[in-house]
């Protein structure tokens, strides 16, 4: 070879990257443009050659990467949306709010568009009306994670409810409260079972009150001033409530009508996934998620899937906001 010449490399195709994984060229557009469902074992097999190979598809390509995460909700701008949109630009994705505040009709035919929309590279559901049937129906093309609906099929975390229960009871008892009535609708499904058995547990079940409410098809049934006054005569002040809504509302109108006073009188505590608990009157201290770390875990797993790469096991911890509802017992 003359001084001066050089070998001209022949670019590479998707029909190399097609060979080399074994699979069709079609399916590596696939991959690359992620407008087509496919495998999770293909398409790291097809993402580890073209990193390994360096290809960098043709910027001819009718299709622009998606780098856009829609988040559906029912609010304005979006619950907890500040904290999505960093994390997600952190990542260097674009964060797009979906409000759907229409019936779940007009919410369906939103879900087709966004599945068309060829920026939108996956999606994060708060809307509790939109079920995972429907996202894997509707948005088929796009890799999708429900947030904190732990029964539901794109559910991407586990709930210890027995732990809860647990550290539930102990904040209590780091009040001196020895006793305790327990307050939930009795649904009888395993998530809440757990969840009281952890709190009766720890407490003791000698200590222990149970005011189990059948919860009708048609409204949630709300706590009767009977059944409270009741445990209030029995010597119980502490209570604990798996509902913010409507038990916690009932609870403190019973403590309003018998003029009696929180913290002072009586000591309340409630599951709280929604951070309702600082929007009482007063303030109800309460457990919950940890939205300080399940936001970014959510994130970062719904882009490990985007990118072809096995997400992360996420387990919700529980988290006390301790809003001043629970005083030393006298």
């Amino acid at each position: 070879m003359g001084k001066g010449q050089y070998i001209r490399r022949k670019k590479l195709t998707m029909e190399d990257i097609a060979r080399e994984a074994g699979c069709s060229k079609a399916a590596v557009s696939y991959v690359i443009n992620q407008n087509h469902p496919i495998s999770p074992e293909l398409k790291r097999k097809v993402n580890a050659i073209i990193e390994k190979r360096r290809y960098t598809p043709s910027a001819r390509s009718k299709y622009v990467e998606r780098r856009q995460i829609a988040i559906l909700t029912m609010d304005i701008p979006g619950w907890h949306y500040t904290d999505w949109n960093d994390e997600i630009r952190k990542r260097g994705y674009l964060p797009c709010c979906y409000p759907l505040l229409e019936d779940t009709s007009v919410c369906l035919e939103k879900l087709g568009q966004i599945n068309r929309n060829r920026n939108i590279a996956g999606i994060i559901c708060l809307h509790p009306e939109i079920q995972s049937v429907d996202l894997l129906r509707l948005c088929k093309n796009l890799p999708s994670v429900i947030f904190s609906r732990m029964d539901s099929m794109l559910s991407f975390a586990s709930v210890p409810y027995r732990e809860f229960g647990v550290k539930a009871a102990g904040e209590f008892l780091r009040y001196g409260h020895k006793r305790a009535a327990v307050i939930y609708h009795r649904s009888n499904t395993p998530r809440q079972n757990a969840l009281v058995d952890g709190f009766v547990d720890e407490i003791g079940s000698q200590n222990i009150r149970r005011i189990a409410l059948q919860k009708s098809k048609t409204s949630e049934q709300e706590l009767s001033f009977e059944m409270l006054d009741e445990a209030y005569a029995e010597g119980f002040r502490a209570f604990f409530i798996l509902s913010m809504h409507p038990l916690t509302l009932s609870l403190l109108r019973w403590a309003y009508s018998r003029k009696y006073f929180i913290p002072e009188d009586i000591s309340v505590f409630a599951m709280d996934h929604n951070q309702q608990g600082r929007l009482m009157v007063p303030p109800v201290s309460n457990i919950g998620y940890n939205f300080e770390k399940l936001i970014p875990l959510t994130v970062e797993h719904l882009i490990s899937r985007i990118e072809g790469h096995d997400p992360p096991a996420i387990i919700c911890e529980p988290c006390i906001s301790d809003l001043g509802s629970i005083a030393m017992f006298r």
